[in-house]
């Protein structure tokens, strides 16, 4: 007798299965890079937490001469044109919640909006308590407010909780308990949204402080590539449903326009240089023989 296990592989029924981690977030993300007016940056990341959709393009600017006579077409090579990324990939709500759990996100993707829930982007925080309904996370808002309006005076299970257990197949505390984390994977999604939606508007304040960097990672194929971010579309997929506190897409569907920026200090492409600059350097062909990659890579030599 034999089944099918969860990563497609068939084996043995009575045999012990275990099931590894594919470490997806810590392979495969984006690094939104903002500018400081102290010239350096401030990175936070966005993790494609489930398989991702990239198509890849460039195109080359030729200036064609069409001779009297002559039945070919002449060409003059005018430079190229950056490498366009259309990126897709999806955020799903009840997975993040449940990965949250047995699987928890590295701290670089929770740090910068764990720093900015308490400092200001969810509420403001006075020392070590919390003052008012205005420093309150926004999906604890929404739902307080989702209760008063509908006279709920006691907690009970909505529909996104008994999909979770019907989903899932686990055993969840009672909602009085688990109800904290739900909001805060919700706030979560929400800075994520957030950062996304920041990638094409500068710093109002300081209007010399453009829009951030996005870098690109995914993979052997997409080693830290920077790019400007040309458009960005947010859609949820209304058949999956919301959840009904919040009314956030159970499902949200994230696609990307991304444009490569190669500018670097404007010397010679060295990949996995310490300095960044160097593996931001404009490159040409010769990069596939001498590096074998175009890509920047990282500066510390790591993979990812």
């Amino acid at each position: 007798m034999v089944s099918l296990s969860l990563n497609g592989l068939i084996a043995p029924q009575n045999r012990a299965l275990k099931i590894y981690s594919r470490k997806l977030p810590e392979r495969s993300y984006l690094a939104f890079q903002f500018p400081l007016d102290n010239g350096k940056k401030r990175t936070t990341y966005v993790p494609m937490l489930e398989n991702c959709e990239i198509s890849e393009s460039k195109k080359a600017n030729l200036i064609s001469y069409d001779l009297i006579g002559r039945n070919s077409t002449m060409y003059a090579f005018g430079g190229g044109q950056s490498r366009q990324f259309n990126l897709r990939f999806k955020i799903t709500l009840p997975h993040i919640y449940e990965m949250m759990s047995v699987d928890p996100l590295p701290g670089k993707f929770t740090s910068s909006y764990s720093y900015n829930y308490r400092t200001g982007f969810m509420g403001i925080y006075k020392g070590t308590a919390q003052v008012g309904i205005e420093n309150q996370g926004m999906a604890k808002k929404h739902k307080d407010a989702y209760d008063k309006l509908t006279g709920k005076t006691k907690p009970e299970v909505s529909a996104f909780d008994g999909l979770l257990d019907s989903f899932f197949e686990t055993s969840f505390q009672a909602e009085a308990q688990r109800d904290p984390k739900l909001l805060k994977v919700v706030d979560l999604i929400m800075y994520w949204i957030t950062v996304i939606r920041s990638g094409c508007i500068n710093n109002s304040s300081n209007t010399t402080l453009g829009p951030p960097i996005v870098r690109l990672t995914h993979g052997i194929m997409y080693s830290n590539i920077p790019c400007v971010l040309e458009q960005y579309n947010i859609s949820i997929e209304q058949d999956k449903g919301y959840d009904i506190n919040t009314l956030i897409g159970k499902v949200i569907n994230i696609n990307l326009t991304l444009s490569e920026t190669r500018v670097g200090d404007f010397g010679t492409y060295k990949p996995s240089s310490s300095n960044q600059l160097e593996s931001d350097n404009n490159y040409g062909w010769e990069a596939v023989f001498n590096h074998g990659t175009v890509d920047p890579g990282f500066p510390d030599g790591r993979a990812f």
